[in-house]
């Protein structure tokens, strides 16, 4: 398939001095892994109706995602919550279609209340796959949380496949400067049932329990990986839940197949700190990372 590439920069030459900044990939399904379950179209995505929305695979269980909108209303997908803070958004993905087709963003505050501040820019669709990327920037102080959105115009059907976002913050999300350096909280006895988590280790989801729970402590600027086991064929692909600490841990997700298939977790030690990620499976298991940085 032929493909077209543009960016457009809407933050004008403030961007360029963040370039060089590494960017912090949101987890948000962006091949849109999995089956619809629920209000959800696959883990991680949720529509403003289910009317007007298909699947089509790709390869290794990648799916593209249809929006039909009709002429009176837009057709819109929906991100889950995922931690933020003011910076700069970056969103791309490869879209097709009919008609045109909006990347976009809400903010939410701590109580997950939505803000003003949101945004979206339009895009005219072909019938060629075109690489698209739009660069927001999040201003508000009170911004803890964002989503992303895919919008099919009303009248417009659009397809979305490889979708990307990611936050460059011109300095890490850093708490409030110390006078004095803040000594590493106090260890806290782990209750028994919680394992160690083994840097590049391989769990296979028919060993795991329905919820498993692990600690793990890392140098701050060092990370620990490791891979869950997936069943694509069953539709059981791990995704992430609920919320963390983006200040104190940072998430890289990926699903590969290497004879078997697995999604491979990366957890990056930022700043000092505790925090608790979670992962869910279509199968009814959760695993549970108790995550400090020290």
């Amino acid at each position: 398939m032929k493909h077209l590439s543009k960016s457009i920069f809407t933050v004008g030459a403030a961007f360029v001095a963040l370039c060089a900044v590494a960017g912090h990939d949101l987890p948000i399904n962006g091949d849109f892994y999995g089956v619809p379950s629920g209000k959800h179209i696959v883990p991680g995505w949720s529509l403003n109706s289910r009317r007007g929305a298909r699947l089509f695979p790709v390869k290794h269980g990648k799916q593209m995602l249809e929006l039909a909108a009709s002429p009176a209303a837009p057709k819109i997908a929906f991100s889950e919550l995922q931690p933020a803070g003011p910076s700069f958004l970056e969103v791309d993905a490869e879209v097709s279609g009919t008609g045109s087709a909006s990347l976009g963003f809400e903010a939410y505050d701590a109580t997950r209340t939505k803000l003003l501040q949101s945004g979206k820019q339009p895009w005219a669709l072909t019938g060629i796959s075109t690489e698209i990327k739009f660069n927001f920037q999040l201003t508000d102080p009170n911004i803890a949380f964002v989503r992303i959105l895919l919008i099919a115009e009303p009248g417009s059907v659009a397809r979305f496949y490889d979708v990307d976002a990611e936050l460059k913050y011109g300095a890490a999300p850093v708490p409030p400067p110390q006078v004095a350096p803040v000594p590493p909280p106090a260890p806290v006895p782990a209750p028994a049932a919680r394992q160690t988590l083994m840097h590049e280790g391989f769990y296979a989801l028919e060993s795991l329990a329905p919820v498993t729970e692990f600690q793990v402590a890392v140098p701050a600027g060092r990370d620990v990986d490791f891979k869950l086991g997936e069943h694509p064929s069953r539709g059981q692909y791990w995704s992430l839940a609920g919320s963390y600490d983006a200040r104190i841990c940072r998430i890289e997700m990926k699903h590969k197949r290497k004879g078997y298939s697995y999604a491979k977790i990366e957890l990056n030690a930022m700043y000092r700190g505790t925090t608790t990620v979670e992962f869910v499976n279509p199968a009814g298991k959760r695993v549970i990372v108790h995550f400090t940085s020290l």
